[in-house]
């Protein structure tokens, strides 16, 4: 005697029936949304390069503009001093020489390049050397003996730029400062940055703005840290940390504050 599997084949055939046209639905779904999600992530994708592009304006640009504008005005002043209206030019020629280098750097961030860390850090001294005597700010730069012979993603040395010119940027403009002191250390893998000034420390609204947002973002995105520490009348100190190969479990323990007083 035959054995029957199913006695009545057709609620079987209704099931897969039914099965099969949710199936076809699905696919014919996905066949349809695929171009619009792709579409969509391409738009986000743009929303986020817009994003960023317009925040490199704003932590880069903008501060090198008010830059060149300080000098001209400082030029203007001093027209009858001729040498003194010479030093001037030849900072503005400095500061455009160095927007140069920039774009030079975003098409090598591009490309995916690199940079040897000891030309990063001589870039961002010089940088803060010369922006803060622009500002007729003395500076006291400290620098390590030594460099290790190594190099850094062309991105790294450009966000870490941008943060030290959006808070040398602050210092200038809010701080009423006339000292600095700019202190770099390397210890093992780890690089410090303080920016110590003698101002009237940083007014509440810089604490919550949008600049302040995008500095904390642009070390996350280098795998840094930002600590800023502020009393009114005391100035401000601005720690800046990162580790420049993969932290070890052994290493996230101990965070050197050589920097510090």
């Amino acid at each position: 005697m035959p054995i029957v599997l199913f006695q009545d084949s057709k609620p079987v055939t209704a099931a897969a029936t039914i099965t099969l046209v949710a199936v076809i639905n699905v696919v014919l779904m996905w066949r349809i949304m695929k171009p619009r999600l792709n579409t969509l992530q391409a738009l986000n994708a743009m929303r986020g390069e817009r994003f960023r592009i317009a925040r490199d304006l704003h932590d880069s640009l903008s501060a090198d503009l008010s830059q060149v504008a300080m000098l001209c005005d400082l030029a203007l002043s001093r027209i009858s001093e001729a040498a003194e209206v010479k030093r001037r030019l030849n900072q503005i020629y400095d500061l455009v020489q160095a927007l140069a280098r920039q774009v030079h750097d975003i098409v090598l961030d591009l490309e995916q390049g690199q940079d040897a860390l000891a030309q990063v850090l001589r870039r961002i001294e010089n940088y803060a050397m010369k922006y803060l005597e622009v500002a007729q700010i003395h500076c006291e730069l400290q620098s390590p003996k030594s460099i290790p012979d190594m190099k850094v993603p062309v991105m790294t040395g450009r966000h870490l730029l941008m943060v030290i010119k959006e808070l040398l940027h602050n210092v200038i403009r809010h701080a009423g400062a006339t000292e600095v002191r700019f202190c770099v250390r390397m210890t093992e893998d780890v690089l410090q940055i303080l920016i110590e000034d003698n101002g009237c420390g940083i007014p509440d609204r810089l604490h919550v703005g949008h600049g302040t947002c995008n500095l904390h973002e642009r070390m996350a995105l280098i795998q840094g840290t930002l600590e800023q520490t502020s009393r009114p009348g005391h100035g401000t100190v601005s720690h800046l940390q990162l580790h420049l190969k993969p932290r070890t479990p052994a290493r996230l323990t101990h965070e050197n504050q050589s920097c510090h007083r």
